[in-house]
């Protein structure tokens, strides 16, 4: 998957520890493995997930 342009200034932006758990929910959702999604999940704070999740909609709709 090629990303966007205003999604890979996205990702660049992320602090490295969150940037880390984005990629390892990606990893685990792209692969359907219900359990590491649910245990990248939990390693995850609220914030977290809603950042991870609004870079992901950048990059999978592309900007609007």
């Amino acid at each position: 998957m090629m990303l966007n342009e205003r999604a890979k200034q996205e990702l660049q932006a992320m602090p490295r520890e969150l940037l880390g758990k984005t990629i390892s929910l990606a990893e685990a959702a792209a692969k359907r493995d219900k359990a590491a999604v649910l245990t990248a999940v939990r390693n995850m704070t609220d914030e977290e997930i809603t950042e991870a999740l609004r870079v992901w909609k950048i990059a999978f709709e592309g900007e609007k």
